[in-house]
């Protein structure tokens, strides 16, 4: 029997890939970096049509950014309906895993048999291939100005001032910078070589960062 190693995290990708195209058993590792993801900017400039293969069903979407607080209090699980019940019966699920912060929304307003269908779309929205969900939700995101979030870390170094060639700076001093997660595999080895060990790291933080070419965007908690 054939083992094959893949670093990936989705069970859905998993199990597709050794039910329906390899037939094999597959060991799965934990990813070296865990954050990338992929979100929207911006709402889709159109509405999205997708239909079903026999040409019973048609959904209509659009994508749009959450507010931010919003989506740090779905995360932090202190969201709260009560102000809106209405709306938030609305919400068909939460992705991905069905905890996380991006919500699947149901706008219609007097369209019978939802409920045929609604099962379909929770899970296409959660990552299993359901064509027509599918189809509408990509192409929803990529009219809503994609991007991409990748890890970061906020670090702080100490060093003297004879690295920075500028005259009038203290003896030591502090400098933040970014760093991204995936290019921080032996930084510390790297700054202590290219310094003969005078400077050195103090901090990391954690944060998100968003990415638009080789342009970042930061936020850090």
């Amino acid at each position: 029997m054939k083992v094959m190693k893949f670093s990936v995290v989705s069970p859905v990708v998993i199990q597709d890939l050794q039910e329906d195209h390899t037939g094999v058993l597959l060991k799965v590792s934990d990813p070296v970096i865990d954050g990338y993801h992929a979100t929207v900017k911006a709402e889709s400039t159109i509405t999205t049509l997708s239909k079903s293969q026999n040409k019973h069903s048609r959904l209509y979407t659009k994508a749009m950014p959450l507010d931010e607080e919003l989506t740090k209090e779905i995360e932090a699980g202190t969201a709260n309906s009560r102000d809106d019940v209405i709306d938030a019966r609305k919400i068909w699920c939460f992705g991905p895993n069905t905890t996380g912060p991006n919500l699947l929304v149901n706008v219609t307003k007097g369209v019978q048999y939802l409920n045929k269908i609604k099962d379909s779309c929770i899970a296409a929205f959660h990552g299993k291939i359901i064509p027509t969900c599918h189809r509408v939700c990509y192409a929803a995101c990529l009219l809503a100005t994609p991007g991409l979030q990748e890890p970061v870390y906020l670090g702080t170094s100490r060093s003297p001032r004879n690295f920075t060639g500028r005259a009038g700076m203290p003896d030591m001093f502090t400098i933040k910078a970014y760093l991204p997660v995936m290019e921080s595999f032996g930084f510390n080895s790297d700054l202590c070589s290219q310094t003969a060990g005078q400077a050195f790291p103090q901090k990391f933080v954690r944060g998100i960062c968003m990415r638009k070419g080789l342009q970042r965007t930061c936020e850090c908690q």
